[in-house]
């Protein structure tokens, strides 16, 4: 009975030490803490924003050129019927697209020249 005493004293001392060592290392370094469990979330948390958004970029991706056709289709349609095209914000639709292409192609290659002058720096 001595002896279950004094391992049980022994295993509680033991625990305490090593909580208050682990919280010590906790308080020094809660900014790393906090990133760890940032980009564990991020990147590792199957069901996370960061997952859905990726599943959304490449749905839109996939998916944009469908659109902006049958876009075009309905705006041919609207014309035919009505003898006028249809116009947001003064821009046709057909403008607004190619705006948008050409938008997205300036982006690409910005991003695409970033990298490369990131590399050789």
């Amino acid at each position: 009975m001595i002896l279950i005493d004094l391992l049980t004293g022994t295993i509680f001392s033991l625990s305490i030490a090593i909580y208050t060592e682990v919280t010590c290392h906790y308080v020094a370094n809660r900014e790393i803490v906090k990133l760890f469990t940032y980009f564990h979330d991020c990147y590792f948390f199957r069901g996370g924003a960061l997952l859905k958004d990726q599943n959304m970029h490449n749905y839109i991706t996939k998916n944009l050129p469908k659109l902006e056709a049958e876009l075009l289709k309905l705006d041919n349609l609207f014309e035919k019927e009505h003898g006028k095209r249809i116009k947001i914000h003064g821009k046709t639709i057909q403008s607004i697209i190619e705006d948008s292409r050409a938008e997205a192609k300036e982006k690409r290659s910005a991003k695409i020249k970033a990298k490369v002058n990131s590399k050789f720096m």
